[in-house]
C-alpha cells in the first residue's frame, strides 16, 4: 500500500493528543497540541493538533471554524479533532505555495462540503473520516492536489460527477462506512491506483470503472452486489475483494488477461457455479494467485479441469456433496492454504453435505436453513484457527 509512512504518522499523533481536562492551553513536543483554536499564538506552526480524542472532556468546545486562519505558508501537518460545528468559507481560495503531508478532520460536524470551505493546495494525506458528511457540492474538491483521500465514516450516500478530485496525482480512494448508493460515471480519476469502498449498499458500479486503466487494487466487501462489476479493462489489478456480497456466479472471463492478479476474495457469497476456476489467467510467476470461494454455496467443482498449477485455492466453508468431494484426482496440482488445511484438520467444523439423507427440492426455506446453519457453525470455530484465512 502507498505512502505507509505516513499513515503510520498518523497512529502516533493520535495517541500523543491527550491534554489534561484543567488545563487550556497549546503543549508542544513532538508536536504542538492546543486544546482550542484561541489558544494558538504561534501563526508559524509547521505541525499542529487542535482538540482531543478524550470526547468526554471537551464536549462544549465545538466552534465555527475558517481554514485559512488557521493553515500557515509553513504547515505540514494539521490535525482538528472534534473542534468544527461549523466549517466557513476561506475568503483566499487558493495556496499555491503550500504543500501539506497530512490534514486530518475528525469527529466534527461538516453535513456538506461546498467549495471554497477547503483552500486549493497540495496535500498528500486528506482525511475526512467520521465527519458527518452527508454530501460533496460538485466542484468542492475537484481541483484539490490530493494523492490519498480517506471519506470513510460518514454519511455519503451518492457521489456525484465532480465532487472529487481530478488531480493527476490521485492514487488512493477511500470511502468506507458510508451509505454509498451510487457512483456517477467520470468520478474518478484514470490514474487511480487503490479505489476502497468497503461497507456501504451499493448495487453496481454501471461504467464508474471503465476508465481506472492503472487500478491494482479494489475492494468491494459487504455491499449489495448481486454480479460483479466489469472488469476488462483493469489489467493492472493485484487484488479484489468482493467479499460479503450477494454475487451468484462468476462470468468465466471475468479475470481474462489479469496477469498481474495476486489477491481475489469472494468469500461469503452465493456462489454456486465453478467455471470461472477453469479461466484463471495463467502466469509463470513466482507468486502464486490466491482465490477464494470460501463460505459460498459450491456443491462440486471438476478439478481436473481447472487451472490451478500457480494457485492457492481456498474453498472451505463450501456445501461440497460428500460423495463427489471424497474423490481428488492423483494427479491434480492444487495448493491448499495452510488456514485451509487446519480447518478441515480440526474436527470441528462440518466439510460436506450428505445429499442423499433428504431431498430439498421443493422447500427452499428449509434449504436455506441447513446452509445457514452449516456456515454459522464454521463462523463460530474460525478463532480457533488463529490465522488469516486469505491473506
Amino acid at each position: 500500500m502507498l505512502f505507509k509512512q505516513v499513515q503510520s504518522v498518523f497512529i502516533i499523533l493520535v495517541i500523543s493528543t491527550y491534554i489534561p481536562p484543567l488545563v487550556s492551553r497549546c503543549h508542544s513536543s513532538y508536536i504542538t497540541t492546543c486544546d482550542t483554536f484561541e489558544d494558538i499564538k504561534n501563526k508559524n506552526l509547521k505541525e499542529l493538533i487542535v482538540g482531543s480524542t478524550q470526547l468526554s472532556y471537551y464536549k462544549n468546545k465545538m466552534t465555527t471554524v475558517r481554514l485559512d486562519d488557521v493553515i500557515t505558508t509553513k504547515m505540514k501537518i494539521l490535525m482538528i479533532i472534534r473542534r468544527i460545528k461549523h466549517l466557513e468559507k476561506c475568503k483566499l481560495k487558493k495556496y499555491s505555495s503550500i504543500h501539506m503531508d497530512l490534514l486530518i478532520l475528525y469527529g466534527n460536524v461538516i453535513p456538506k462540503i461546498q467549495i471554497s470551505q477547503f483552500p486549493i493546495m497540495s496535500v498528500k494525506k486528506f482525511s475526512l473520516v467520521h465527519n458527518k458528511i452527508q454530501e460533496i457540492e460538485v466542484g468542492a474538491l475537484r481541483n484539490h492536489r490530493i494523492i490519498d483521500l480517506d471519506l470513510s465514516e460518514n454519511q455519503l450516500s451518492r457521489i456525484k460527477n465532480g465532487a472529487l478530485p481530478v488531480s493527476k496525482f490521485m492514487r488512493i480512494i477511500t470511502i468506507k462506512s458510508n451509505e454509498l448508493e451510487l457512483i456517477e460515471p467520470g468520478s474518478l480519476h484514470p490514474h487511480l491506483r487503490v479505489l476502497n469502498l468497503d461497507q456501504n449498499k451499493l448495487k453496481h458500479l454501471n461504467n464508474v470503472l471503465d476508465n481506472l486503466l492503472k487500478l491494482e487494487e479494489l475492494t468491494l466487501s459487504h455491499n449489495k452486489f448481486s454480479t460483479l462489476p466489469n472488469l476488462t479493462n483493469l489489467k493492472y489489478l493485484k487484488i479484489v475483494d468482493v467479499s460479503f456480497n450477494e454475487l451468484v456466479s462468476i462470468k468465466y472471463d471475468s479475470f481474462k488477461h489479469m496477469n498481474l492478479l495476486q489477491v481475489v476474495n469472494l468469500e461469503s457469497n452465493k456462489i454456486c457455479n465453478s467455471e470461472v476456476l477453469q479461466h484463471l489467467p495463467v502466469s509463470t510467476r513466482r507468486r502464486p494467485l490466491i482465490f477464494s470461494l470460501a463460505m459460498n454455496r459450491l456443491k462440486q467443482v471438476n478439478l481436473e479441469q481447472c487451472r490451478l498449477k500457480y494457485v492457492i485455492f481456498i474453498r472451505y466453508g463450501n456445501l461440497w456433496d460428500c460423495e463427489k468431494a471424497r474423490v481428488i484426482p492423483l494427479n491434480l496440482t492444487l495448493q491448499e492454504s495452510r488456514c485451509s488445511l487446519e480447518y478441515y484438520s480440526s474436527g470441528q467444523v462440518p466439510y460436506c453435505i450428505d445429499y442423499s439423507s433428504f431431498n430439498l427440492s421443493s422447500n427452499t426455506s428449509q434449504w436455506e436453513k441447513i446452509i445457514k446453519k452449516f456456515h454459522d457453525s464454521i463462523r463460530e470455530n474460525s478463532e480457533k484457527i488463529g490465522c488469516d484465512l486469505v491473506y
